[in-house]
């Protein structure tokens, strides 16, 4: 709650601070389709889809539910999203990542920095959250950063929808917008 003195008026202000406004318990919300189409629009087909389920991919993809037991960790430290065999055959490689959103985006961001200076372009949907670490990192390296006007409307596979409590950004890495990794980059991103 926030207080403000006006005259001999005090008025009182509730600061929304409810967790559900936030955050979601669950992770499996669907990429809206017109966010897809907009990305495909700009650079192409999708290759591989990193933070994805079964229900919800829009290419190959990496998650939780994959049949295959080296798809499912696709934060696992040995692997590279750069390496073709992940990716949709016969096509220019291009990973689109929508991730978990709060505290455990970090991990994403430094595996997607990872994957373009490694030759794949990158495509994130992410919080616009500039004020963030992740946000900045990311904007340092980015070939162009797309912000999105109003709220996007996520659906879940079940046919739940809810619209985010936040602006949304569209950030696209590229080997040549990602400049070599420092000692301290490396260091972050062998040590997630």
């Amino acid at each position: 709650m926030f207080a403000r003195a006006s005259g001999n008026v005090s008025e009182i202000f509730m600061c929304l601070t409810t967790p559900a406004l936030f955050t979601s318990t669950n992770d499996d919300w669907a990429t809206p389709s017109a966010i897809i189409t907009f990305i495909t629009g700009q650079y192409g087909p999708i290759t591989l889809d990193a933070a994805a389920a079964k229900n919800t991919a829009h290419a190959p993809y990496f998650g939780p539910d994959h049949v295959d037991p080296r798809r499912r960790d696709a934060l696992d430290a040995n692997l590279i999203w750069a390496d073709t065999q992940w990716h949709a055959p016969n096509m220019p490689s291009h990973t689109f990542v929508n991730p978990p959103y709060g505290r455990r985006m970090n991990p994403w961001v430094d595996h997607a920095l990872e994957c373009a200076w490694h030759g794949v372009p990158v495509t994130l949907l992410l919080p616009a959250r500039t004020d963030t670490q992740a946000f900045q990192r990311l904007a340092q390296h980015a070939h162009a950063i797309h912000l999105i006007s109003g709220r996007l409307n996520f659906t879940r596979p079940d046919g739940q929808t809810g619209r985010a409590p936040f602006p949304s950004v569209i950030i696209h890495l590229t080997p040549s917008s990602v400049k070599q990794p420092t000692t301290e980059d490396w260091v972050t991103l062998t040590h997630r």
